[in-house]
């Protein structure tokens, strides 16, 4: 039967599309292999479900394994998702063609990789890799708050997969801790760093194509930007989303730091939003010890204006993010002076801005290593405590349903070797002088970094 999904899709989300059958109980993917005679027959791959592991509205997310005739997963995760046509069908497909494009190998060190996608008369499926070790919220949720350093590692590398996005003219519009997938995170016992990748691109929107204007839920409520609950459904948005999705980065990194978030419900970010005299809401931060740049940096991404708000460069260019780059070349670091305040922020306590902001970035992360791991993470932060009495404070503990995210990795390092380094630098070079087609080449001249695990769809 002919799919819902099957029109109107660019060549290369076709590319990406599975030959199917299905036999008993498994779904069964039929490849013409390259290295193969023309005459050979098609390589079957066997897929068995497993498990449910996530359900929402219209999807739930299942675990399958490789029973037979596998190349380069032996797990994947499943999104079935139910289309209604209509708004839903073109949800689906923009969610397809963003997956896909972010699926590159180029990309593959920042998102979650689609390895294909098939489809029914009524519903779509997309198998993407799968991560055992969960979303940053479960993870966040067990250890009640991270260490600094931890956030900072990881929030460089949220950063990195922004920066591709919106260099691209995409944002995300829902980025949370439930959308973050763990691909490895430091352990006593290992020699893993933090690793994570940015998934769910059922709400993201190319930027400039047509107008602004939002149809459906844009983001999840306690991490959506103050100017998103201003609009409705008939109404044009003046900004592109991209000052929403470092408004969400900043409450995820809140969450990540404290167990919390600063606003409990839409009103009180609202309130927040509207109230310039209001002190921004450092009291958690400051019990669980974020430094001085730590606190800055989650000010300059909760400014209520979005127009004030960094953009992925300058958000790179932080002083709380630069101390992961003490080797970075002084003609890069140096160029100009950093335009966000290397020890305070140029948002104040009471949300008012002092000063204009220019850009630059790097587009790479440095994970700590496990000598400094152990060092930070065992000896510099003690046990986390409850958190203080919080009156009037905002913060509070979320309690959210993570029905739209499937968990899987490949256990392997995110590690950096000389190379890497270097090509890191010319990166921040390339963006400070704000080259966007040297960033793209600079991207695919280090895909080759993650070709040894990448899967082509054939």
């Amino acid at each position: 039967m002919q799919s819902l999904i099957d029109e109107n899709l660019s060549e290369i989300v076709r590319d990406y599309k599975l030959i199917t059958r299905y036999e008993d109980n498994l779904t069964v993917h039929l490849y013409n292999d390259p290295d193969t005679p023309p005459s050979a027959p098609q390589r079957r791959e066997r897929w068995r479900k497993i498990r449910i592991i996530g359900r929402g509205g219209q999807s739930e997310v299942v675990l399958e394994t490789c029973v037979d005739g596998g190349r380069h997963f032996t797990e994947r995760a499943v999104k079935k998702i139910r289309l209604q046509g209509g708004d839903s069908k073109r949800r689906y497909e923009s969610e397809l063609g963003a997956i896909v494009k972010f699926s590159h190998d180029r990309y593959s060190k920042y998102f979650v990789k689609l390895l294909g996608w098939f489809a029914s008369s009524t519903k779509l499926y997309m198998a993407m890799e799968y991560f055992p070790a969960g979303d940053l919220y479960s993870y966040v949720r067990k250890h009640e708050g991270l260490p600094e350093e931890d956030c900072r590692q990881i929030t460089c590398q949220l950063l990195s997969a922004i920066a591709a996005m919106h260099t691209e003219g995409f944002a995300h519009r829902d980025i949370k801790p439930q959308n973050i997938l763990i691909q490895s995170h430091p352990h006593p016992d290992t020699q893993d760093s933090w690793w994570v990748k940015l998934g769910d691109f059922g709400i993201s929107k190319k930027i400039g194509a047509g107008p602004n204007v939002t149809t459906s839920s844009v983001g999840t409520m306690l991490y959506m930007a103050p100017e998103l609950f201003h609009i409705n459904c008939s109404e044009t948005l003046t900004s592109d989303y991209r000052e929403a999705d470092l408004w969400s980065l900043g409450i995820t990194i809140f969450f990540i730091l404290t167990n919390a978030v600063p606003f409990q419900i839409p009103a009180s970010t609202m309130k927040f939003a509207q109230n310039s005299g209001k002190p921004f809401p450092r009291t958690l931060l400051e019990h669980y010890g974020v430094t001085e740049d730590g606190q800055a940096f989650i000010r300059e991404t909760l400014r209520p204006e979005p127009g004030t708000r960094p953009n992925f460069a300058m958000a790179m260019d932080h002083a709380w993010i630069q101390a992961l780059f003490p080797s970075a070349p002084a003609s890069i670091t140096q160029s100009r002076p950093s335009t966000i305040s290397s020890r305070r922020s140029s948002m104040s306590d009471d949300g008012s801005t002092q000063g204009n902001t220019t850009e630059i970035s790097t587009l790479s992360s440095q994970p700590v290593s496990q000598e400094q791991y152990d060092e930070r993470h065992y000896a510099s932060n003690p046990p986390r405590q409850q958190g203080p009495s919080q009156g009037n404070f905002e913060a509070v503990t979320v309690n959210e349903a993570t029905a739209d995210v499937y968990t899987g990795t490949h256990n392997r390092l995110f590690a950096e070797n000389e190379s890497e380094r270097l090509l890191n630098g010319r990166l921040h070079g390339a963006t400070v002088r704000g080259c966007v087609d040297g960033v793209k080449m600079l991207l695919d001249q280090g895909a080759w970094q993650c070709r040894s695990n990448a899967a082509f769809v054939r």
